[in-house]
């Protein structure tokens, strides 16, 4: 499948694999956000509204995942005596330590992420260069079900140590923890950080409020 996007670029092919420099060529841009994310060097649309127009409440589960997150990174901080423990980004780029020596580069926009403190320095630019500790993503109806597979295996194939997968209309998260068996989480359970965020405890349902 090919896409014609103006007379200045090439065709875009959604079945050839990018290289960094190549994606970074392309104008992706709609409205100053990237149309696209690179993984392993394929192009894979953005969540994109569906025509019943959920789209704001994705806003607000992404919204209240990095609140949480920040909430939980302050208390830490506070208790360790220090004044940062961990950085939060919502829709921040990263490369995930991207391997371009075996050509399947990735240039994602996660819904949420976290960094331990001291893995980015203070006065880091451009996309985040390395794999974060918690990687977020909501699941949009409009969201390829291939494409959400396709992203889970790259957050999981370079070693992020906990990913959560949030479904926003079925209510659920699936959690991949430290490489163990993938694990459901509905609304009355408690979303917890693991090994990743310690002491990090969340009833799922706050997610959707």
């Amino acid at each position: 499948m090919t896409i014609e996007l103006s007379d200045e670029l090439t065709d875009i092919d959604l079945t050839r694999t990018y290289t960094l420099d190549e994606f970074f060529d392309l104008d992706l841009y709609e409205n100053g956000e990237f149309e696209y994310e690179l993984v392993e060097g394929k192009l894979v649309p953005r969540n994109r509204p569906a025509p019943t127009g959920p789209s704001a409440l994705h806003g607000r589960i992404a919204n209240n995942v990095g609140y949480y997150l920040k909430v939980y990174a302050r208390e830490q901080a506070r208790l360790a005596g220090t004044n940062v423990i961990g950085q939060v980004f919502n829709n921040a780029p990263t490369i995930l330590g991207t391997n371009e020596a075996k050509g399947r580069p990735t240039y994602v926009l996660p819904d949420a992420c976290y960094v331990a403190s001291g893995r980015l320095p203070g006065d880091f630019a451009g996309p985040i260069a390395l794999v974060p500790d918690l990687v977020v993503e909501v699941n949009s109806p409009s969201d390829n079900t291939q494409d959400i597979h396709d992203k889970l295996v790259a957050y999981r194939r370079v070693g992020v140590p906990l990913i959560w997968s949030i479904y926003m209309l079925e209510k659920f998260v699936v959690v991949y923890d430290n490489g163990k068996l993938a694990q459901l989480f509905n609304l009355e359970d408690e979303l917890k950080g693991g090994a990743t965020l310690p002491g990090f405890g969340l009833k799922v349902s706050a997610l959707f409020e």
